[in-house]
Order: structure tokens, then C-alpha cells, then sequence
């Protein structure tokens, strides 16, 4: 397919070939890309295996056997991966592929900084795709940490959450601790919320975060207000709100009339957004944002 670009009259210079410029460097991310597909798609399948193996011999089998499950599951069809990087103890890349081929300064946490599965969103932009913030999934194992960066293809942001793996736990468990049962009206209502989280929020955010958060906007009274709950994404330098608007005041205007408030109050320099309106009676819109390292908020009552 063709894109014209339009130009004005008698550009300077810099303004002809600045498009060149990044539309070679695009094209590069592409090819890097598609040649290493296979190799990646390899890797990701070789540690879930390795996973497997260790599980039989490890205290944390259960932890490891779900995210082997959930490896499988993104090769399934849910997932687009883009690069993937192997980190030894030291931090240092060992192998980088795709989108992570030889990034400057890249370095992992100590292997043993967390859980055996992390997911949440990449620190840094990728042209392939689309222009914007992929996720990742980080698998640490073994003294090893492997990190893959790819996008949720519509399946994988569509999928029944009870069934993706590590998911349908964590779900499980919000709704043991709320006291409600999975057939339950509220149960339902507390169902209806998670399915409509961006999954690199259901994964990252703590289990009293979540907890909080979706017995609140289950509840009845909730549907007449505005809510906001922040995350602070590591290492840093973004934070995730998700700010939940009765359905029918929801429109363009509350829309960046939040994002203004967000940026202002967070001295934000960026910013992206997802929406989510459905028949439930609050749509919700996730914000991600750019913002000075260490940033904290200790009011969210007052944004609200």
C-alpha cells in the first residue's frame, strides 16, 4: 500500500528529510523484527519447557508451572511478541533480540527482585505495531530473567480472564476475599469490572490495590460517582490511573477534562489512554502517563 506525505512548498532541509529519517529507522525495527519472529517464538516456547522441568524440583512449582501455562497461552494466539531479552545475575543482556536488540543501557533487576511471573507495561516506546508502549513479560527463573516485549492481540484482550493462567487465580482470590460468590450478583458485578481491566493492570497491581479498587466500584452507591485509583508503574517513571465516570456522563469533554488534571497535578510530560463503555452503569478509561521518576500521590480524594 502507499501513504502520501504532503510536504509544504519549498521545505527546508531539515524538514525533508527528518520523515526520511524516521521512516528508515521504522522500516529497520520492522526487519529486525520479522527476522528474529521465529527465533523469538522458539525461545519463549524453550522456557516454558525449562519451567516445566523445574517445577518438579523447586518450592515455587506452583508459581512456576503458571507461568509456563501462561507462555503457552500468549504463543496461543494472544499475544505479539516484538523482542526478548535474556539477563543474567548481573543484569546484563545476554542474548537480545527484536525490538530489545542491543539497547542501549539495558539492564534487569537482580532475578530474584520478585515474582517468577511479572507483567506490566514497557518503560520504553516501539515503532513496530503501532507508536506506543507495548507490555512485558518478565519470567524469572534459575538465576535468569527472561523478558519478552509484545502486544495483546485482540483474542488475548477478549479471553474469559477465568481462563488465562495466573489470571483466573488472582480473580479467584479477589473475590474469596471480598466474601463474594463467583454466581453471585455482586460476584457477577465484581466479574463484569475485571473483565474490562487492561490485563497488564490486573497483573501488576498489588491484591489489596485490586481489592480495594473493584469492591468499591462494584457497589451500588459507586455508580453516581467519579473514582480514581493511581499505580506507580517500576522503575518509575509512569504512573497508570484508572478513572471510572458514570456511563452517561462519559463523553469526550470528562475525558481529556481528566486527562488535564492528571498531567496537572502529576507534572506529567505524556500521556495515553484506553476507554472501555459497555452496558456497565461506569465506563472506564485507563490512563498512562510520563512523569518524574519517584512521583507520589497521597490525596487521590482530592483528583477525584
Amino acid at each position: 500500500s502507499w501513504i502520501p506525505v504532503g510536504l509544504p512548498p519549498d521545505p527546508d532541509e531539515t524538514v525533508a528529510v527528518a520523515p526520511v529519517e524516521s521512516l528508515a529507522a521504522v522500516l529497520a525495527d520492522v526487519r529486525r523484527v520479522n527476522t528474529d519472529l521465529a527465533r523469538m517464538r522458539e525461545l519463549q516456547m524453550q522456557v516454558s519447557e525449562q519451567l516445566d522441568a523445574q517445577a518438579g524440583q523447586d518450592a515455587l512449582s506452583e508459581e512456576l508451572r503458571e507461568a509456563a501455562d501462561f507462555l503457552r497461552w500468549c504463543e496461543a494466539g494472544n499475544f505479539t511478541v516484538l523482542g526478548y531479552a535474556r539477563y543474567d545475575a548481573d543484569g546484563a543482556p545476554r542474548e537480545s533480540l527484536g525490538v530489545l536488540h542491543d539497547r542501549e543501557g539495558d539492564r534487569a533487576p537482580a532475578p530474584d527482585a520478585g515474582p517468577v511471573l511479572a507483567i506490566g507495561q514497557a518503560a520504553l516506546p516501539v515503532s513496530v505495531h503501532r507508536s506506543s508502549y507495548p507490555s512485558f513479560v518478565g519470567v524469572r527463573a534459575a538465576g535468569v530473567e527472561h523478558r519478552l516485549v509484545a502486544v495483546f492481540t485482540p483474542a488475548g484482550r477478549h479471553e474469559n480472564v477465568l481462563d488465562i493462567p495466573g489470571a483466573g487465580r488472582r480473580v479467584r482470590a479477589l473475590l474469596d476475599r471480598a466474601g463474594f460468590d463467583i454466581d453471585s450478583f455482586s460476584g457477577q458485578a465484581v466479574l463484569q469490572v475485571v473483565q474490562a481491566l487492561p490485563l497488564t493492570e490486573l497483573f501488576a497491581a498489588s491484591p489489596d490495590s485490586l481489592h480495594s479498587a473493584l469492591t468499591e466500584v462494584a457497589g451500588i452507591t459507586a455508580r453516581e460517582h467519579i473514582h480514581l485509583f493511581l499505580r506507580t508503574d517500576v522503575p518509575g517513571d509512569s504512573m497508570s490511573a484508572l478513572v471510572f465516570i458514570p456511563r452517561d456522563r462519559y463523553n469526550t469533554r470528562t475525558r481529556l477534562a481528566a486527562q488535564r488534571v492528571l498531567l496537572d497535578e502529576l507534572n506529567g510530560t505524556a500521556v495515553e489512554y484506553t476507554t472501555n463503555v459497555s452496558e456497565y452503569p461506569l465506563a472506564m478509561v485507563h490512563f498512562t502517563m510520563r512523569v518524574p521518576a519517584d512521583t507520589t500521590v497521597t490525596d487521590t480524594r482530592r483528583l477525584d
